[in-house]
Order: structure tokens, then C-alpha cells, then sequence
């Protein structure tokens, strides 16, 4: 079953998915996480009507809260990805500091 992430959101499975992407998922866990308002079930229409662009990005202050809960330096490095924003950059590098081992 195809789920989008929905905003604010992310799903961890064999890799993490960030807001506005779209992964399959069985129907029993699909239905779990749109109960909980993580994913929302695409269907024909849906996928249809809705074009991709920059209105999937999660705001400044959803982004930053991703990279605080973001538990691995391979996540963080998924919400870098095209990241431009300055605010966003810097909650980044400041988790990865976090979640990287002192010397």
C-alpha cells in the first residue's frame, strides 16, 4: 500500500523518509500510521492530484524538530539533503556535534 509522509513526520524503516515521500507499506501498518497521523494512504486520485514541489518540504521549525529527534548520524545526513536554510543547517551540525563520540 503507498503511503506519503505526511508533515512534520518521518518514517524509519530500511532507510528514513522524510515529509512528501512516498513508500510502500503493508496494509495493516499503512493503516496504523495514518490513525496516528504519520502517513497518509495514497490512492490513484490522490497521487494524481497532487504535483510534487517545494510545498512537501516541511517548514523551518518542523525541520529543525526532525533533526533534534533524529537519533543516527545517517538521518541527519538524509535531512541534509538539499537543505538550504541557514536555521536548519546549524540544528543539524549542532545534533550531529550530539551524536558524535568525544574523543
Amino acid at each position: 500500500m503507498d503511503c506519503k509522509v505526511n508533515p512534520g513526520r518521518s518514517v524509519q524503516t530500511d532507510k528514513l523518509y522524510l515529509p512528501g515521500e512516498t513508500l510502500e507499506l503493508k496494509e495493516g501498518e499503512a493503516k496504523k500510521l495514518q490513525k496516528r497521523g504519520i502517513v497518509s494512504i495514497v490512492t490513484k486520485t490522490t497521487s494524481a492530484a497532487s504535483g510534487s514541489g517545494s510545498s512537501d518540504r516541511p517548514n523551518a521549525k518542523d525541520s529543525i524538530k526532525l533533526t533534534e529527534d533524529a537519533e543516527t548520524l545517517a538521518a541527519l545526513d538524509a535531512l541534509a539533503v538539499d537543505e538550504e536554510r541557514t536555521t536548519v543547517i546549524a540544528a543539524i551540525d549542532k545534533r550531529r556535534e550530539e551524536l558524535t563520540p568525544a574523543e
